[in-house]
């Protein structure tokens, strides 16, 4: 007796995967080009790299936020 199995993916889990695999990169992108800002950013606002680090980390916090 044999019986045969076959599983089969649905497009919308496919989907699902590729659009988190997406926002996790661009999360990155956002992260990297907030970081390469720092010195415009003192400049700017007149403030220290602490200062500025605890805003652009409440600004990504913020923004990643549902």
């Amino acid at each position: 007796m044999s019986t045969s199995f076959e599983r089969r993916v649905d497009a919308r889990f496919v989907l699902s995967v590729v659009a988190c695999g997406i926002m996790s990169f661009s999360g990155v992108v956002v992260e990297t080009a907030m970081n390469i800002t720092f010195p415009t950013l003192m400049v700017e606002f007149g403030v220290d790299t602490a200062t500025v680090q605890w805003i652009t980390t409440g600004y990504l916090l913020v923004r990643k936020a549902p």
